[in-house]
C-alpha cells in the first residue's frame, strides 16, 4: 500500500471517529414557523397513546429482521380525520442502532402522518414524545381545535 494511501486512510479513520450520525439538521427559520410548516405539510396531526409494542418479522433483499411496531390511539385529532377505535402501527426499528426511537406502553406521542407516508418515529421526523411539545401543543391549539375520535364536533 502507498504512504499516500495509508496517509489518506488513517486521516478519514480519524475524522470519521468523532462523526455523530444522529443529528438532526434544523429546518430554516423559527420554531413557530417549523411548527405551521409541518402541521400544513401532514394529512393527519393527532395526540395518540402507544397501546402496544409488537415484534414482526420483516423481509429485505438482504435477508430477514425484527423490527419492533408501535400500536397508536389515538385521542386528539387536529388534522385529519379519524373513526372511533381506529388504531395506527408505526416502526421502531429495533435492529440494536444508537438512533433508534424508545417508546412505552402508556406514554402520549404527538403523531404527523401523510397519506402516501405513515407515522413517522424517524430521530428526525416531527412526531416525538408529547412532554418534550409543549411549545408545538400550545400553537396546535392556536391552529385548529382537538376533535376527540368518534365525535363530529370541530
Amino acid at each position: 500500500m502507498s504512504f499516500l494511501r495509508q496517509v489518506t486512510y488513517a486521516f478519514l479513520y480519524l475524522f470519521a471517529a468523532h462523526a455523530y450520525a444522529c443529528s438532526c439538521a434544523s429546518p430554516p427559520g423559527t420554531p413557530e414557523e417549523a411548527i405551521r410548516r409541518n402541521f400544513d405539510s401532514h394529512d393527519l396531526v393527532a395526540v395518540m397513546e402507544v397501546v402496544a409494542i409488537e415484534r414482526k418479522q420483516v423481509s429485505f433483499s438482504w435477508g430477514k429482521a425484527t423490527d419492533r411496531w408501535v400500536r397508536f390511539e389515538p385521542h386528539h385529532i387536529f388534522k385529519g380525520h379519524v373513526y372511533a377505535g381506529q388504531q395506527f402501527y408505526a416502526s421502531l426499528g429495533g435492529r440494536g442502532t444508537d438512533c433508534e426511537v424508545k417508546a412505552k406502553v402508556g406514554e402520549l406521542w404527538l403523531v404527523y402522518a401523510t397519506e402516501t407516508e405513515p407515522i413517522s418515529l424517524a430521530m428526525c421526523s416531527p412526531s416525538g414524545l408529547l412532554i418534550s411539545h409543549f411549545r408545538t401543543l400550545r400553537l396546535l391549539f392556536e391552529l385548529a381545535e382537538p376533535v376527540v375520535p368518534g365525535t363530529s364536533e370541530r
